[in-house]
């Protein structure tokens, strides 16, 4: 198995782990379309649209989407599909 497909088959179980509510996937790029059962939430309003992660602290990831998540729908404007914020 070559290390592309250990990276590719990690993220999956690491997505099927959140999708179960046990983890949080922290993400290094904005994705184009969350899969169904999470949402992607961000720590703090961006300031900008393209800000990356890790600029200034600025963090985003994949969580369960479920009725006691915290957080609230966000339209702070930041390039990125539909999201929430802590």
């Amino acid at each position: 198995m070559t290390e592309e497909e250990w990276e590719r088959r990690a993220f999956e179980n690491e997505i099927m782990a959140a999708k179960r509510g046990m983890v949080q996937v922290y993400l290094f790029e904005v994705p184009n379309e969350v899969p169904d059962g999470l949402r992607l939430v961000h720590n703090f309003p961006p300031g900008r649209l393209h800000r990356a992660a890790g600029d200034y602290g600025f963090r985003y990831w994949l969580e369960a989407d479920t009725l006691n998540a915290k957080g609230h729908r966000c339209d702070c404007g930041w390039d990125a599909p539909a999201h929430w914020s802590h």
